[in-house]
C-alpha cells in the first residue's frame, strides 16, 4: 500500500526514531550522572528534523524522497559535551519531558495521517 510508504509517513516514522534516540541518550546520561569522567550526549533535535524536512521538500521523486529519509542516520547529529563535567539531572529531566512532548506530538500526527487515510478508504464516510 502506497501510504505506508508515502513521503509524509516515512518523515514521520523518522521523526519518532530521532525522538527515541533522543530518550536513550537522555537515558543514558541519567544513568551515567555519577561516573566520572562521563561526558553527556544529546541529538540536535532540530537540526535532525530540519534534515529529513529539507529532503522531503526538495525537488526529488517520492520514491527518491522515501529512500533518502530511511537512510538518515542521526548520529551525525549526536554530540558529546565538550568537557566530562558532572551531569545535571535537573537538566536531563528537563530534555526528557521536552522529548516526551515531541514523541506525543509526532504520535498525533501519526494518527491523524492513518485516520485521513481510513476515511479515503471508507470512501469519506
Amino acid at each position: 500500500m502506497e501510504f505506508l510508504t508515502s513521503v509524509t509517513s516515512t518523515l514521520l516514522n523518522k521523526s519518532l526514531d530521532a525522538a527515541q534516540l533522543q530518550q536513550r541518550l537522555i537515558a543514558q546520561n541519567v544513568a551515567n550522572a555519577s561516573t566520572e569522567g562521563y561526558r553527556a550526549m544529546s541529538l540536535n533535535f532540530k537540526a535532525a528534523l530540519q534534515h529529513i524536512d529539507a529532503v522531503a521538500n526538495s525537488s526529488l521523486n517520492d520514491a527518491d524522497k522515501v529512500d533518502r529519509i530511511n537512510n538518515v542516520n542521526f548520529n551525525q547529529f549526536v554530540s558529546l559535551e565538550e568537557t566530562a563535567a558532572k551531569v545535571e539531572l535537573d537538566e536531563q529531566i528537563l530534555a526528557l519531558n521536552k522529548n516526551v512532548i515531541n514523541y506525543q506530538a509526532l504520535l498525533t500526527a501519526k494518527s491523524k495521517l492513518g485516520g485521513i487515510m481510513k476515511l479515503a478508504i471508507n470512501g469519506g464516510r
